[in-house]
């Protein structure tokens, strides 16, 4: 910084040469003596002088490698600290309290950088960091010291000093109360500088909501008033607490009694800002330099707040276009030019503050962290991984009501309907997309197969993998072919996925959706076809305009699949019948037809029923034996005997033996091979 100091003089060679640690000490030791701090004790008498180095000297302590870059500087017992040391004081009053069940005796004082500890990658490289996290000298090596992003150290301390604005940025001192003023400066500059096409920060088209009313805070009685397509207005996401009346009086009031958060966002709105409990810092001059206590980081204060773990918050997030968090430490904020990934003046927090007026290039664009991901304009390379990604992370969330979790996505969906050419609609959260010769289905039979198709990505390695495993589990509330419908734990530790390139794929294009047929019964007992050749925005929009979809009809390939009860632990892969299996994927089937009450049969096997609706099959140009995929839907029985619910998808691998070179081999002489039937059945 400017006002760090350092009588180290290195010597005549290249500024990029890193120091060894004898440089390192007398480069150290040397700033301490010239700081000339007093009444310290002997420890910190010797480790003062890393508070004073100057940048470039502090960044050379470091080896190149990134991963270099967390380096421990000594070890403090708290009952050896000095009260009479200003340094231990300071240390003291902000050492990391117990998280995780560590031994608060002991505590690491460590030193990185901006740019390596808050994940900026080199554009921080040069602002020295430093850091204290639990633990011991024997069982908190160096080696074990872990990112600010887990819960072991929540302490992050670093100079502050004006002088930093000719790098573009300072660090922001924080008060006890929210920073009012510099709230209303984002939104200004937000709505001076993006007042265009390329983002969309306001809505361009209002829509008038039925039924949508507002609190009228200027009015003392706190009014609900009608509200309006051009009214500005702002929206609060927070985690509810104990259920409160909704009841209005006959004058339109809110009830007397409101919770606290409510009126003190009603304040807030009148105010243009809010004033928020905050946590007051902890802070150290000595000298010219002045040590302050930062946030452990914006993103990990997000990420890991209740708030984030509650379902319905999830889009009330990703549907705003304008987004002010309030964590226990700062502000941040998030606008639509915030996930323009080109672009970061859309993000702001309250402890970094970024030069507005310089256009800085590229690597230095990545101040602050994107915390909420962009809309799905974006993505238009690949809708289908964007819905991907908008999936698992809603699926992770956790909902006081069962029912909610398609009422809870309703509004993304929706999202995706208008701004995703691709995306026609969904079925029951079931996503329709366009048929693309890329990665989807060519035919629209084969996108309705995709769409149902989906499955959690386990990624099992082990047996033990699918020992600890949480079962997945019906909500009951909603179809078994849906994702709606199932939970994998609570939260989800799996994502969900959807496989892009099982259909319509390999050399010839060939695939089994030539011989399958689907068709929706709606609960008032209409049947729409679902053919391959219809146009599917069109059959899309008929859907989800009939009603509610009471099960598939399904004319397919029907086959069962038979897993072993005792399995062979040595082997990774196993041939079980005419089938070729992954021994994790039979764990795993074993571990679900135990948790299906599957009867055990007398040679010892439990037998699925299952659906082939994906054979990933190429012709053979070599007389050996080839080997291929086949994807299958397993079935559960219902007391209907042709109707069935899904229990899981799987792969699993066929040989086709004796086919002439060069020669293809039709579908139905593959069914004939391993004794699939074509049959009609229900899926519910």
């Amino acid at each position: 910084m400017g006002n760090t100091i350092s009588s180290y003089t290195y010597p005549d060679y290249g500024i990029e040469r890193c120091m060894n640690e004898e440089e390192i000490h007398e480069a150290v030791s040397a700033a301490g003596k010239k700081a000339k701090i007093r009444g310290l004790c002997k420890k910190c008498d010797y480790i003062v002088g890393w508070f004073f180095l100057d940048q470039e000297v502090f960044r050379r302590t470091f080896r190149e490698n990134w991963g270099a870059k967390l380096q421990p500087i000594c070890d403090f017992k708290v009952n050896e600290l000095r009260p009479s040391c200003t340094v231990c004081n300071f240390l003291y009053s902000i050492r990391p309290k117990n998280e995780e069940n560590e031994d608060e005796s002991f505590f690491r004082l460590g030193r990185s950088t901006v740019g390596h500890i808050f994940d900026y990658m080199h554009t921080y490289d040069n602002i020295p960091i430093f850091y204290l996290v639990l633990g011991d000298t024997f069982n908190f090596g160096h080696r074990r010291i872990k990112s600010p992003r887990s819960n072991t150290f929540n302490t992050v301390f670093s100079f502050s000093d004006a002088d930093a604005y000719k790098d573009g940025v300072a660090i922001r001192r924080l008060s006890s109360n929210a920073d009012l003023s510099l709230v209303r400066e984002w939104i200004r500059l937000c709505d001076d500088n993006h007042n265009n096409s390329d983002f969309d920060c306001l809505p361009k088209v209002m829509i008038p909501l039925r039924g949508f009313t507002v609190i009228d805070c200027e009015d003392e009685s706190n009014i609900l008033v009608p509200g309006t397509a051009s009214m500005q207005y702002i929206t609060l996401s927070y985690v509810w607490g104990a259920e409160l009346s909704d009841e209005v009086d006959q004058f339109g009031r809110l009830p007397a009694t409101l919770p606290n958060l409510i009126k003190g966002v009603v304040e807030v709105v009148k105010a243009l800002g809010y004033r928020p409990r905050m946590v007051v810092q902890e802070s150290l001059e000595m000298n010219s330099v002045h040590l302050l206590q930062w946030v452990s980081n914006i993103q990990y204060e997000i990420e890991n707040s209740v708030w984030n773990t509650r379902g319905w918050t999830y889009q009330e997030a990703l549907l705003s276009r304008r987004r002010l968090v309030f964590t226990e430490t700062q502000c941040y904020f998030q606008c639509d030019a915030g996930g323009d990934w080109s672009v970061r003046e859309g993000c702001r927090m309250e402890s970094i503050d970024c030069d507005l007026i310089t256009r800085r290039e590229s690597p230095y664009k990545n101040r602050i962290p994107i915390i909420f991901p962009p809309r799905p304009k974006r993505f238009i390379d690949d809708e289908l991984k964007s819905f991907e990604s908008r999936v698992s992370s809603y699926a992770k969330r956790q909902l006081s009501k069962s029912s909610d979790v398609l009422p809870a996505f309703l509004g993304l969906l929706g999202m995706l309907i208008s701004e995703c050419s691709g995306f026609h609609g969904h079925i029951y959260g079931v996503p329709i997309f366009e048929p693309s010769t890329e990665f989807l289905s060519t035919d629209t039979t084969g996108t309705l197969i995709t769409g149902i198709a989906w499955h959690f990505d386990t990624k099992f390695n082990t047996s033990e993998d699918v020992t600890e495993a949480a079962i997945p589990t019906r909500r009951r509330n909603l179809p078994s072919w849906t994702w709606c419908d199932w939970i994998h734990a609570s939260p989800s530790p799996y994502s969900i996925k959807w496989k892009r390139n099982i259909l319509n794929v390999g050399l010839m294009r060939r695939d089994i959706v030539c011989d399958t047929a689907l068709s929706m019964e709606f609960e008032d007992g209409t049947i729409l076809p679902w053919p391959r050749g219809d146009n599917v925005a069109d059959l899309t929009q008929k859907a989800m305009g009939i009603g509610n979809v009471h099960c598939l009809h399904i004319v397919g390939w029907f086959t069962h699949l038979s897993i072993p009860v005792n399995l062979n632990p040595g082997r990774s892969w196993q041939l079980w019948g005419p089938y070729g299996i992954e021994s994790v994927t039979m764990h795993w089937l074993r571990r679900l037809a135990k948790e299906q009450g599957m009867n055990v049969t007398d040679t010892k096997e439990y037998v699925f029923k299952a659906w082939v609706f994906a054979p990933v099959i190429e012709p053979s140009f070599s007389p050996r034996d080839s080997w291929n995929d086949v994807h299958m839907m397993l079935l559960g029985e219902t007391s209907d005997p042709v109707t069935f619910e899904r229990i899981e998808v799987c792969k699993v691998s066929i040989e086709l033996k004796g086919g002439e070179e060069g020669k293809e081999r039709s579908v139905k002489n593959i069914a004939e091979m391993f004794g699939w039937e074509m049959k009609a059945f229900k899926l519910a």
